[in-house]
């Protein structure tokens, strides 16, 4: 299962905030065909099967499809604010089988 920090999730509800209005639209996390950037985000509305992240008020925050929740299970995102400036980071919690 992922797991998502408290910061991370805060800043995917203020991104979502920004982009939109409507409640049936979410971020959905993608696995993107770039080796530099395995990951990105797209706005999107959930799907069946989907990982549903929820926001404080009940609202979904983060869709993940069934391809992704497999292959970030056991995982970790945070988001980081350094010298370097703002980024959501990933690691493994467990062993990469």
């Amino acid at each position: 299962m992922l797991t998502i920090t408290g910061r991370a999730k805060a800043r995917l509800v203020q991104a979502l905030k920004q982009q939109t209005t409507d409640p049936d639209k979410a971020i959905r996390l993608i696995l993107a065909p770039c080796p530099t950037q395995p990951l990105g985000f797209i706005l999107d509305e959930r799907e069946e099967g989907d990982q549903v992240v929820k926001a404080e008020d009940g609202s979904n925050v983060l869709l993940l499809g069934p391809n992704v929740g497999a292959a970030l299970s056991n995982s970790l995102i945070d988001y980081c604010e350094t010298d370097m400036g703002a980024a959501f980071t990933l690691c493994r919690l467990g062993p990469v089988h």
